[in-house]
């Protein structure tokens, strides 16, 4: 799920991260041809088929109030990131990227999911971290 708890969010924030190419399950439900998961308050315009994300800032009172349907302007937004979405059954690429990330939340996966990560380790090569 892509919402203030994401990862990929809180790096694109810290602008880390200068384009996502967002691989989703293609059983997922789809609104405006997009996984509904991409909320349009990260979108360029709150229109979540720009193909541009422009994280935004709001002030502290408005932050939980109207700002998922645009009642309430952000007072700044982030540098544009491009965004590609692609269900995972048509996804190919052969160039190597610089970074991937792969998260088993436990809000949403349930623990068997937590196996899959060898079978990821298959076909990605994973650097661990210098924790």
């Amino acid at each position: 799920m892509v919402d203030e708890t994401s990862h990929l969010l809180f790096a694109t924030a810290c602008r880390w991260v200068r384009s996502v190419h967002y691989v989703y399950h293609p059983e997922a439900q789809i609104i405006d041809g997009l996984p509904g998961d991409l909320m349009k308050v990260l979108f360029r315009d709150f229109d979540r088929n720009s193909g541009v994300l422009e994280l935004p800032c709001f002030a502290p009172q408005d932050r939980l109030r109207g700002v998922t349907d645009g009642k309430v302007q952000p007072l700044r937004r982030e540098p544009p990131v491009p965004l590609v979405a692609t269900p995972r059954d048509r996804f190919r690429e052969t160039r190597q990227f610089d970074f991937a990330y792969l998260s088993i939340s436990p809000r949403y996966a349930c623990q068997a999911a937590e196996g899959l990560m060898e079978v990821f380790r298959k076909y990605i090569h994973f650097r661990e971290s210098a924790a």
